[in-house]
């Protein structure tokens, strides 16, 4: 399997006027216009070769876009220290794990995609083997305040 790699992190020019970035979004906001009817003349065209390259291109876009929107949450949600990020909840982890099973990916794969460790994922495991998955429920240290509680924190 293909190692992800991290493109390298160029920045903004600092001197960029504001007019120069607003020029920019415009440019690319006429390039999402103009490549419907770019697109269309190739798919209309006699020639096969030129129709399943403008398909091609028509389906690797979206594909190309939404690989841009998970590079950026994930630059984001690394940028928070790990023990504060937001717990995924059960249906979640339920996801995730049937992403690993469909892509026969490892535990630690599993854990870079996802910003975990591998012995979250490890631990996911267990519960999904263990635990009723409409039942989320998780084991916790009891309380050494309050000598009543039960040791699990359960929500329907």
């Amino acid at each position: 399997m293909a190692q992800q790699t991290n493109p390298p992190r160029i920045g903004l020019p600092r001197g960029w006027p504001r007019h120069v970035r607003a020029a920019m979004l415009h440019v690319i906001a006429l390039g999402q216009y103009a490549m419907p009817c770019t697109r269309s003349s190739a798919i209309n065209a006699r020639i096969a070769r030129a129709r399943l390259k403008a398909q091609n291109d028509e389906f690797k876009q979206p594909v190309a876009l939404l690989t841009e929107v998970i590079r950026i949450n994930d630059a984001r949600l690394k940028s928070v220290d790990p023990q504060k990020r937001p717990n995924y909840v059960p249906t979640e982890r339920m996801a995730i794990l049937e992403l690993r099973a469909a892509r026969a990916w490892s535990a630690q794969q599993t854990a870079d995609t996802f910003l975990v460790t591998a012995a979250t994922i490890a631990s996911w495991m267990k519960w999904s083997m263990t635990e009723d998955p409409t039942h989320s429920c998780r084991s916790v240290r009891p309380s050494t305040s309050s000598p009543s509680s039960s040791g699990t924190r359960c929500s329907a």
